[in-house]
């Protein structure tokens, strides 16, 4: 085993990294913490730590920016005794070393039962940085929060954002949206209705539409069989995938657990309530889908109301279905939207609902999301449900997004930004 490290240890060493772009994400790439990386599969935390060693390639030797990926098939199978050994390779390899500063590059590291251990006697005896990713929540956040607590920083990747679907396309951008010609504006505008139709997924983005759902389809199998099947044990592999398949094709609509445990009895699936729920916390450990509670201080009422169902990636919606709902699809990217600046996202209900809340600093903030607002009926129940949130929650500011009306609504002290999606995606930290 210390000779196949050895040898990748010498061939990462040998990689050229010329390919790798850079992601539109502020990760540390030089700070005492532990740094680690999660998100679902393939949304790119590899590409996050090669954009990160390549810069530190810049001012740092080769030699002392170590990378192994923990779901080589190589490595398997792979037990917690055997990874001191790769700390016994390298400086086999490389005696010197020992007196200067190492970066260590983890990729998947919670395939291994008990890592944390590890990474942190690493951290604490060696001269070392240490990077680490994985496509599970709960592993990460728990081993954070107890063994490597006060020595890590988390961040979260997520598919291509609309920013850097444009870097993608080469179309740059700034926040002075008003000087932009009208061929620009309608070149961005076409690009994001490109965005809203497909997979955000980094290395599909180039593909045509055949190849993205041939993909697609592999990563939804890869999920349910490595992040699910595999990892939780779960043996009734027809049941999680029937739910999985349930989840995604319900996108941006309020879901019950209650009720889906019903309609799945009266279709002769056996399930239990118990099972759902556990299967709900392990999908949603391994980022497939984010459910979203009502905002509300009593735990009860919060219990009371459905969830709301969003999708990692609107690609993985539309290969089971073919009925493509696009304000459906719209609200599930602005989730995404929200969810890569927000820890915890919301939906609002008193007599109208409105799509999204956030807090941050103490204050809080409030979005509908509605594709069409060209009838009046429509558009007086979008600014109502806004303002009735506004009066019960104590702020004057709302966003409405649509498909293209562009204007600020003034009632009385109450104001309501109408913005389209793609100037929005634009604008949103400045907003």
């Amino acid at each position: 085993m210390k000779s196949l490290f050895k040898n990748i240890i010498k061939d990462f060493i040998d990689k050229d990294l010329s390919f790798v772009k850079n992601r539109d994400y502020e990760i540390p790439i030089n700070i005492s913490k532990i740094v680690s990386i999660i998100g679902a599969r393939r949304t790119g935390k590899t590409f996050i730590l090669f954009s990160i060693i390549k810069k530190l390639r810049e001012s740092v030797s080769k030699e002392n920016l170590i990378y192994l990926n923990f779901e080589d098939d190589r490595l398997f199978p792979l037990k917690i005794g055997d990874l001191n050994l790769i700390i016994e390779a390298y400086f086999e390899l490389f005696p010197a070393k020992k007196s200067e500063t190492v970066y260590f590059f983890f990729d998947e590291v919670q395939n291994v039962l008990n890592w944390e251990l590890f990474i942190r006697r690493v951290y604490d005896t060696e001269n070392c940085r240490i990077y680490i990713t994985g496509s599970s929540s709960k592993l990460l956040s728990k081993e954070i929060a107890t063994s490597l607590r006060g020595r890590a920083l988390s961040y979260t990747i997520f598919p291509y954002s609309f920013k850097e679907y444009l870097n993608f396309n080469n179309i740059s951008f700034d926040v002075n949206i008003d000087m932009y010609s009208s061929a620009k504006k309608a070149k961005i505008i076409n690009l994001f209705n490109s965005y809203s139709k497909c997979t955000s997924f980094p290395e599909l983005i180039d593909f045509d539409a055949s190849t993205q759902n041939k993909a697609l389809h592999d990563y939804f199998d890869l999920i349910i069989y490595k992040d699910l099947v595999e990892r939780f044990n779960i043996s009734n592999h027809f049941l999680v995938k029937y739910f999985v398949k349930f989840l995604l094709v319900n996108i941006s609509n309020p879901v019950s657990i209650n009720k889906c445990f019903n309609d799945f009895k009266s279709q002769g699936v056996p399930v239990s309530k118990s099972s759902l729920f556990q299967y709900l916390d392990h999908i949603s450990d391994a980022f497939v889908v984010y459910p979203v509670q009502l905002y509300s201080d009593n735990l009860r009422e919060k219990q009371r109301n459905p969830i709301k169902i969003y999708s990692i990636d609107i690609g993985l919606n539309q290969i089971f279905t073919n009925n493509i709902n696009i304000g459906r699809i719209l609200e599930n990217l602005v989730f995404l939207e929200l969810k890569r600046r927000y820890d915890v996202v919301f939906y609002y209900k008193k007599k109208q609902e409105v799509d999204f809340l956030v807090e941050f600093n103490h204050a809080i903030k409030i979005f509908n999301v509605s594709y069409d607002l060209s009838d009046r009926n429509t558009l007086q129940r979008e600014v109502s449900g806004l303002l009735e949130a506004m009066s019960s929650l104590g702020i004057n500011k709302a966003i409405l997004l649509t498909s293209e009306r562009d204007e600020i609504i003034q009632l009385e002290d109450k104001y309501i930004h109408i913005i389209p999606f793609w100037k929005w995606f634009l604008l949103i930290d400045s907003l």
